[in-house]
């Protein structure tokens, strides 16, 4: 899985910094900087899909990359840090999200073994499962908040640890999500140069 770290802050600003762009008028900068946009954005249009939430997080994580370069490059006010932790934070959640991360971290804790048995006097197949090793218990120590959670909800659930274990990682995939666009809802207005 992709881990983001916040970018290196430069000592000085945009403000300070002579560029080409200093010395063009504004209208060829925009122009540029539109033919630039396009180049940049086709691999991630070209590769997004109508079907799946995935594509979604793709655009916003790819958008969130480039304004977060851009700002930290500029560095033109002082919250910057901020801006740059924020972003990192929403870039890596983003990444857990659509990895589903907290989906499958629970396969850590499990080992099991499929096998395809025929069905007698038919084409068909049935699949059979058997558990090699489990730690469960491990796994669900790490999240004594959402397991008391669950199990007030669902006493039964404590007969069934495999069913627990798949709930709760649903429940910190909830949580993620709800995170990462708490961040967004908060955040997202101060992100501007």
């Amino acid at each position: 899985m992709k881990q983001y770290q916040p970018l290196q802050i430069p000592n000085d600003s945009a403000w300070d910094r002579k560029t080409w762009r200093s010395y063009t008028p504004i209208w060829f900068n925009r122009f540029i900087e539109g033919i630039r946009n396009i180049i940049i954005w086709i691999p991630t249009i070209y590769k997004n899909k109508d079907w799946d939430h995935r594509y979604i997080y793709d655009i916003l994580e790819f958008k969130l990359l480039q304004q977060r370069n851009y700002l930290v490059k500029a560095n033109r006010h002082t919250g910057i840090p901020e801006t740059n932790y924020y972003i990192t934070i929403c870039l890596n959640l983003i990444q857990r999200i659509k990895d589903d991360y907290y989906g499958c971290e629970y396969f850590d804790y499990h080992e099991v073994n499929h096998e395809f048995i025929p069905v007698k006097d038919e084409n068909f197949s049935t699949l059979e499962t058997t558990t090699v090793w489990e730690n469960y218990d491990v796994y669900l120590s790490m999240y004594p908040l959402q397991v008391k959670k669950l199990l007030k909800k669902d006493p039964e659930l404590e007969e069934d640890k495999h069913r627990l274990c798949l709930l709760v990682g649903r429940e910190n995939e909830q949580r993620a999500q709800s995170l990462l666009f708490k961040i967004l809802n908060n955040k997202i207005n101060h992100w501007w140069d």
